[in-house]
């Protein structure tokens, strides 16, 4: 199955997030990380005296520390740990929010809203169905003309998926559970694929790639998510992997400016930091844009290709 193209994912992640709906995603992942952040910091300065005694792991040197931590709070330890392990779950929490708010699933990769496509009928090629009924005539006018008109009406599939889809803010919880459990179980088997001569772990990598996005936007388990993403992958697998990398190189490139924040605000660090997760929340939001725009684009492709075979028994099928 054809239908993603890279760079129409790239061009359509930027729309995306400057539109207006992808504010309460940025939103919720800053201050998701924000939290994170302080939490994290509170706890190395909770424990710097203690670190100075201990050997620290991987070779790591407690001078490497700065002198000081802008967002460390005067708190627990214990508090400063529960705060940034909630966060971390938040963070899922803040991910999958986002994800509903950028992916648009009656526009695909066409990039047009469902408003747009109720005001020009010319557009909407790319997502509807066009039926003609005709009207026979009856016998007491047998020479009338036959009139036809046109129904523009969505794919069945696609109505059914659009209509199956949650709210940003539906069954939060439940999804939460479901997207941590999917990337601890995702983390283990690409673990392991990596571990095998690493191809084994990109060929995972790439067959659940959307695995997360069905979590998000269907009603589904992780396993039927995990399936469903390895359905949506068959027969693109090349650039699937090739929007995987875009995704990575994007995320590092963008967060890296954050680094670069930092430095340039030594004056101010507690600017520098704020800068820093503003602009890791960016980059995570643009990689989230970009999966989200691949996605569409891959779902459209395969409801045209169910509406092609519709109605046609099982036993011609290719």
């Amino acid at each position: 199955m054809t239908g993603l193209s890279v760079l129409e994912a790239i061009d359509e992640a930027f729309a995306r997030v400057s539109d207006r709906r992808a504010g309460l995603g940025f939103a919720a992942v800053f201050l998701t990380q924000l939290l994170m952040l302080v939490g994290i910091q509170s706890q190395v300065e909770a424990q710097r005296d203690e670190l100075a005694d201990e050997e620290l792991p991987f070779g790591a040197d407690l001078e490497m520390l700065p002198e000081q931590l802008p967002l460390a709070l005067e708190i627990p330890l214990g508090v400063s740990t529960l705060l940034w392990l909630t966060m971390l779950v938040g963070f899922v929490t803040a991910s999958v929010v986002a994800f509903r708010l950028l992916v648009r699933p009656d526009s695909g990769a066409s990039g047009i809203d469902s408003d747009d496509l109720s005001h020009d009928a010319s557009a909407t090629d790319a997502r509807s169905w066009d039926t003609e009924s005709e009207t026979t005539t009856s016998s007491e006018e047998p020479h009338s003309s036959v009139t036809s008109t046109t129904v523009t009406e969505a794919p069945p599939d696609t109505e059914e998926r659009s209509a199956s889809r949650p709210a940003w803010n539906e069954a939060l919880a439940r999804t939460t559970l479901s997207a941590f459990a999917a990337a601890v179980l995702g983390s283990m088997l690409v673990s392991l694929g990596l571990a095998l001569l690493v191809v084994p772990g990109l060929v995972v990598a790439t067959a659940f790639a959307f695995t997360h996005p069905y979590l998000a936007t269907e009603r589904v388990g992780v396993i039927e998510a995990m399936k469903r993403s390895l359905e949506l992958v068959r027969g693109s697998w090349i650039k699937v992997f090739a929007l995987l990398v875009v995704i990575v190189m994007s995320f590092i490139t963008i967060s890296s400016l954050g680094a670069f924040a930092v430095a340039a605000l030594q004056a101010y660090p507690l600017a520098g930091e704020l800068a820093n997760v503003a602009l890791t929340a960016l980059a995570w939001l643009f990689a989230l844009a970009i999966l989200a725009s691949g996605f569409d684009q891959l779902e459209h492709a395969q409801a045209q290709e169910d509406a092609r075979w519709e109605g046609i028994d099982d036993e011609l099928l290719p």
